[in-house]
């Protein structure tokens, strides 16, 4: 029966007229039913439905494979397959519009990142030129700080090239909204991306995966720690202006920005072992002429390479012999660096201990201030030798000694009564004034409080 409605759907239904009176032979007239174009045309409806509301080529090879011709127009109106699979329209693809450097920029920002940079930086912006496809990255703290880093670019790019910015291409951000009356001041165009559409805005957008995945890159080479990310992504970013591109008939963004060639000499591997020159730093003349350290990359300011060092202190020098074959950051910050400590001194945690023991066993309980001992251990725990780098691993106080007990003063058995007889350990205001002062100019003179123990 099905091959029988498969057949009157791919062809039209002839019936023989014959005499019934005699056996003559059949007659060769014919005549087509009208209805089957009808039948085709549900049939097409049917199987659309049938099979989940294909798309249209997908439905037009299944009916092909079973010969059934139907008319496949009428799907276009089902209403239930705009319902249910409604997608965006394709965007095409659209070749470099702009004819010259600085006429349209296009922006985004990333963030926030997982893990917080070794300065503090959560968010970065890139500024992307249309006509050169040249990156330049700002590592943010905040998003609020977009705007300042715009003016930053823009006083900066129009000296370097004579140019104005023409259009500045940007998403609907918040952030971005507050260019606007900036930008019709100075007369740039804003051009924006509608709503949840970011591939409008796809130049910034596809940059910022090749910068990621690059910096990633860096990092795992290097067997470096995330907390590196703005480092090793600042670097890509200059690695990629100066790698040819097919966008750019195999040129570099730098080669089309500035009109020459990149110099390739001057790159090194990221993270690898260097040596600076550091004579004109030493404390005296026995110092040696330079420490191992690890490649951060290039200084933007300087014709130099930034070192970071054990002790977690940034060189930046010209002066630099590389091994790009060794990555010494395990072997440079896997172990933490102890405080030295002398023996007639005694760290800060001895006094700790002071509110456990007895009020019988030591005067100085209550003269001590709680607050001002934990400001102490707070600011005591870590090291912070470079304003600009935090070092890897804080400094470690398991090392300090034990807590030694203060020599005892016992209760005088004459018949005066005093403060410790009527139980009275509140310290007297000055004499807790005056001990408060010495504690914090001897914080305020070293870099660790220590108190030297005078003999009883």
């Amino acid at each position: 029966m099905s091959d029988f409605y498969n057949k009157a759907a791919h062809t039209c239904v002839t019936l023989s007229h014959a005499s019934d009176k005699s056996n003559s032979t059949v007659n060769s007239k014919t005549r087509t039913v009208p209805t089957a174009f009808a039948a085709a045309r549900t049939s097409a409806m049917m199987w659309h439905a049938k099979l989940g509301h294909p798309a249209l080529p997908v439905l037009r090879n299944v009916m092909k494979s079973m010969n059934i011709s139907s008319l496949l127009s009428d799907i276009e109106c089902c209403s239930s397959w705009k319902l249910g699979k409604l997608h965006r329209l394709p965007y095409p693809r659209h070749e470099i519009s702009a004819k010259a450097p600085l006429e349209l920029i296009s922006s985004d920002i990333w963030g926030p990142a997982p893990v917080l940079s070794t300065e503090g930086f959560k968010y970065y912006i890139l500024f992307v030129d249309s006509y050169s496809r040249f990156t330049w990255l700002f590592p943010l703290r905040a998003k609020s700080e977009a705007f300042q880093a715009f003016l930053t670019f823009k006083k900066n790019v129009e000296l370097t090239f004579d140019l104005k910015i023409k259009d500045f291409q940007s998403d609907m951000g918040a952030e971005f909204q507050s260019f606007i009356p900036f930008l019709r001041h100075s007369g740039i165009t804003p051009r924006f991306s509608c709503a949840y559409s970011h591939q409008q805005n796809g130049i910034p957008e596809r940059k910022h995966r090749h910068v990621v995945e690059t910096g990633l890159t860096l990092l795992a080479h290097a067997g470096m720690p995330l907390k590196f990310w703005c480092k090793a992504f600042s670097t890509a970013t200059i690695l990629i202006n100066n790698l040819p591109t097919v966008l750019l008939h195999s040129k570099s963004p730098y080669e089309v920005l500035y009109l020459k060639k990149p110099n390739y000499s001057f790159l090194k591997t990221f993270g690898c072992a260097c040596f600076p020159y550091l004579r004109d730093t030493n404390k005296h003349k026995l110092d040696f002429h330079t420490s191992k350290c690890l490649f951060l990359g290039y200084s933007l300011l300087h014709h130099g390479y930034k070192c970071l060092s054990s002790s977690g202190r940034i060189f930046i020098s010209r002066n630099v012999l590389f091994h790009e074959l060794e990555f010494p950051y395990h072997s440079l910050f896997s172990k933490p660096v102890s405080p030295v400590t002398s023996s007639p001194f005694l760290p800060l945690s001895v006094f700790q201990s002071l509110p456990n023991l007895s009020p019988s066993s030591t005067p100085f309980r209550h003269q001590l201030s709680p607050t001002f001992l934990a400001q102490n251990d707070s600011s005591n725990s870590g090291s912070h030798t470079d304003h600009s780098f935090s070092s890897p691993h804080p400094i470690s106080t398991d090392n300090s000694p034990s807590p030694l007990a203060l020599p005892t003063n016992p209760i005088s058995s004459h018949p005066m009564q005093t403060r410790a007889k009527s139980s009275i350990y509140k310290p007297k205001a000055k004499a807790s004034q005056d001990l408060y002062i010495i504690l914090y100019n001897i914080r305020k003179n070293s870099t660790s409080l220590s108190i030297k123990v005078l003999p009883s």
